[in-house]
């Protein structure tokens, strides 16, 4: 995800140097993460109500905005010199952007998995998960059987990113139509999953469960890297396409609000069936899609702020919770009371941004500039 400041006026025909310049898109990264943090601060939350179990549908908006930002920023298929440049040319664009996407996912994530994983350590244990996690390499959850989940539980998703990464880097070596190609092996990593033994398109499916035996390495990473989710992503590349080839449609600004609530509708309808790819990730895009164009122009600085530090919230919102535990005892004796449950989930989440923003503020930015910094003083 990249982060920065939005622009006035940004063009949605001839791409901004930055996806982030689309305040649409910095707003809804805010939201995807609270709803991700609302749901799970609902899983905490004892007789909280089964409808907050949507707010994992954010993941879904999160991997729609990840496929379209990395469209935009690296302009797949735009119709420039770097599409038809030499091998050498090819190699440093590829080289640079797989240096940009490791320096803005690992560290924090290193640095949250070592949080989560701080009473082993002290205790001198470095197990196969954590040296997996590191690597973002899918395993069978430690703490919960028939689950493909890393000891920081949310990073199940950045298995998934890093995935997509790894084919955008190797899709800018192409010289040509490499947006088609990108979306092509999206395409067949998907229907692959469909022919697997035991998919089943009448019962929802997450594409972190796992039935198999939990050291059937192989099966267990073609099951995890062949789900329909990863239609998400080309849903988002093909959405930048054609907002790259298209104008806005010139409708009032009501009507793409409207498009936005529809999407979220859609969500809600499609959260209970399979294919996820599908039935929520077109939602999604419908969403990414109207909010852009809804929110161009607009000055939001607040929820810049919270877009900025959505990554953060989203690693460190688990450790957060805890925080709440004084509260959490002092209305344990609600007995399911809404007001009670309400104020619960309101404190997790209120805790989740705060510390968001402060790691984001006092970790994530500094980091950043430094290394900026240095690689600057080191090109000078």
């Amino acid at each position: 995800m990249t982060h920065g400041p939005s622009s006035a006026a940004a063009s949605l025909v001839a791409p901004p140097r930055e996806a982030s310049h689309l305040v649409g898109l910095q707003a809804l990264r805010a939201v995807a993460a609270m709803m991700v943090v609302v749901k799970h601060a609902s899983q905490v939350t004892s007789g909280a109500s089964p409808w907050l179990d949507l707010g994992e549908a954010g993941v879904d908006i999160f991997f729609v905005i990840s496929g379209f930002v990395m469209a935009w920023t690296t302009r797949l298929g735009a119709p420039t010199a770097a599409a038809t440049a030499g091998p050498g040319e090819r190699g440093r664009e590829t080289r640079a952007f797989v240096g940009k996407r490791l320096l803005r996912i690992v560290p924090l994530y290193w640095l949250a998995s070592l949080w989560t994983a701080r009473r082993e350590l002290a205790q001198g244990h470095f197990g196969t998960p954590l040296l997996k996690d590191f690597f973002f390499v899918p395993h069978a959850s430690v703490a919960e059987a028939h689950r493909i989940f890393p000891l920081l539980t949310p990073g199940w998703t950045l298995n998934y990113e890093m995935f997509f990464y790894a084919l955008v880097a190797l899709s800018l070596l192409v010289p040509l139509r490499r947006p088609w190609l990108l979306l092509g092996v999206l395409a067949a990593l998907a229907a692959t999953g469909f022919a697997l033994p035991g998919a089943d398109f009448t019962v929802p499916d997450e594409p972190f469960a796992w039935q198999g035996a939990a050291d059937d390495s192989a099966a267990l990473l073609l099951h995890f890297y062949t789900s329909n989710i990863l239609l998400e992503f080309g849903f988002g590349v093909m959405l930048a396409g054609w907002m790259r080839r298209h104008a806005a449609p010139a409708w009032p600004r009501w009507i793409f609000f409207l498009l936005a609530l529809a999407g979220f509708a859609g969500l809600a309808a499609g959260h209970a069936f399979w294919p996820r790819g599908l039935c929520q990730g077109l939602p999604a895009a419908l969403i990414v899609w109207s909010a852009t164009l809804a929110l161009r122009g607009w000055r939001l600085p607040r929820t810049e702020l919270l877009g900025a530090a959505s990554y953060a919230i989203y690693l460190f919102h688990w450790a957060s919770f805890g925080l709440t535990k004084p509260l959490a005892a002092r209305l344990g004796e609600t007995d399911g009371h809404p007001a009670g449950i309400a104020a619960l989930i309101g404190a997790d989440v209120l805790v989740a941004v705060v510390a968001g923003v402060v790691v984001h503020v006092l970790v994530e930015r500094p980091f950043m500039r430094a290394v900026k910094t240095r690689l600057s003083a080191k090109r000078a």
